[in-house]
C-alpha cells in the first residue's frame, strides 16, 4: 500500500459592499498553487484595499497558497468615477475635482498611485532606496525628531504593508 499525500488549504475570498472578487473558482487549493485575485468594483465604487490575510491595495493580488487564507476586497464610494475613493479625495485633495493622473505635489506620482501607496498627494515623496521595489518611497510628512520611520514595504507574493524601521 502506497499513500500519496497532498496538502490542500482553504481560500476564502469575498467582496464587500460595492463589488466582488474574481479569480477564485474553487475553495480548496493544493499547497504551492499560484492564485490571482481581482477586486471588481460596482459602478459608483472604487477598490479600497484588501483586508484579512493581506492589507494590499493591489489588484490583481498574486498569492501563493501556503496556508489557509481569508481575504475581503473592500470598496468605497466613487461618485465621480475616477477610481479614487471619495473619502480619500476629500481628506487629501479637498474635493472631488482632481483626477487619478493629476500630480498636485509634482513628484512624478499621480493621485491613483498615491492612493494605492497610502501616501499624501500634497507632500512630495523621496526615493529612499533604489533596490528595484517601487514601494521604497517615503512620505516625508513625518516629524524626523520622532523615533521610527513607517514605510510601505513589499513583502513579496503580492503582500505590501506598513513596516516600521526603528532609528
Amino acid at each position: 500500500l502506497t499513500w500519496e499525500w497532498m496538502s490542500e488549504f482553504r481560500l476564502q475570498a469575498s467582496g464587500g459592499a460595492g463589488g466582488s472578487v474574481s479569480g477564485s473558482d474553487q475553495e480548496w487549493y493544493g499547497q504551492g498553487a499560484m492564485i490571482s485575485l481581482s477586486a471588481v468594483p460596482d459602478a459608483g465604487f472604487a477598490f479600497a484595499g484588501w483586508s484579512g490575510d493581506s492589507f494590499s491595495k493591489q489588484t490583481p493580488l498574486e498569492l501563493t497558497i501556503d496556508r489557509p487564507k481569508s481575504l475581503t476586497a473592500n470598496f468605497a464610494a466613487d461618485t465621480d468615477g475616477d477610481g479614487l475613493a471619495d473619502d480619500w479625495e476629500r481628506a487629501n485633495l479637498g474635493d472631488l475635482s482632481s483626477g487619478a493622473n493629476d500630480d498636485p505635489d509634482n513628484d512624478g506620482v499621480g493621485n491613483a498611485d498615491e492612493f494605492i501607496r497610502g501616501t499624501d498627494p500634497s507632500f512630495k515623496e523621496e526615493l529612499v532606496s533604489d533596490d528595484g521595489f517601487p514601494s521604497r518611497w517615503e512620505n516625508v510628512k513625518r516629524d524626523p525628531a520622532q523615533s521610527g520611520l513607517w514605510v510601505v514595504q513589499d513583502f513579496g507574493g503580492g503582500y505590501k504593508g506598513p513596516s516600521e524601521n526603528t532609528n
